[in-house]
C-alpha cells in the first residue's frame, strides 16, 4: 500500500481517499485483514468512507447486509461490533472521551 498510495501522505503530495471497503463482523480472514487494513490507515491518517454503513435487507435479495455495523434504527449495535471498535482504536472514529469534550 505504501507503494501504491501512501507516499503521496509520506510525501505530503495530496490528500488520499480510501473509498468502499468492508468486512462481515465474523472472525477470520477477513476481518484479520480489515484490522491491518485500519491499522495501516490510521498510521497513515488516510481519510476513508466505510462501504456500506446501512443496514437491513439488501435491494433484491431480502438477505440482511453482513457488512452494516449499524442496527435497524441506524444506531450503533447493543451488542457491540468489533469494526467499529478497530475503527476507534486506530484512530479513524472519535473516542469517547473526545466525544465528551465536544459535549463540554
Amino acid at each position: 500500500l505504501s507503494s501504491q498510495w501512501a507516499y503521496l501522505l509520506q510525501e505530503d503530495r495530496c490528500p488520499v481517499w480510501v473509498s468502499e471497503f468492508g468486512t462481515g463482523s465474523e472472525a477470520g480472514y477477513d476481518l484479520d485483514w480489515f484490522q491491518r487494513f485500519v491499522e495501516f490507515m490510521g498510521k497513515m491518517e488516510a481519510d476513508f468512507a466505510y462501504w456500506p454503513l446501512n443496514t437491513g435487507p439488501k435491494p433484491g435479495c431480502g438477505s440482511d447486509e453482513s457488512y452494516g455495523m449499524l442496527s435497524p434504527q441506524w444506531t450503533p449495535k447493543a451488542e457491540g461490533d468489533p469494526r467499529l471498535d478497530m475503527l476507534q482504536k486506530y484512530g479513524l472514529l472519535p473516542s469517547q472521551t473526545d466525544k465528551q469534550r465536544s459535549e463540554e
